[in-house]
């Protein structure tokens, strides 16, 4: 897979199945998007105090059409949705970082 075709790459495709295991997603199954993401400090998804600024972070979205959910990732965290994809989406400010 590389990431002119599909958008992400096969590490990307792996964090995917480590969040969501029971599907065994392929790369077919996946749709990515990604945009920028307002944070309220310079910690961004990590949470915590990390400065008084308001910093912008890439979020990526891998959509699995097939059950309806989606990976949301930024930095080395992740937020699982279980709702139909909508670009922009207002995310909760609980991030899960990748062990």
């Amino acid at each position: 897979m590389n990431r002119e075709t599909h958008g992400f790459t096969d590490e990307m495709l792996e964090l995917y199945r480590k969040v969501f295991p029971e599907q065994n997603a392929s790369a077919e199954q996946l749709e990515y998007f990604a945009w920028p993401e307002l944070f309220c400090s310079t910690s961004g998804p990590y949470g915590g105090i990390g400065g008084a600024v308001m910093t912008t972070f890439t979020v990526e979205a891998f959509y699995n059409g097939v059950y309806g959910t989606t990976l949301y990732v930024c930095l080395s965290t992740y937020q699982k949705g279980t709702t139909k994809f909508e670009p922009f989406k207002v995310l909760s400010s609980v991030w899960t970082r990748f062990t």
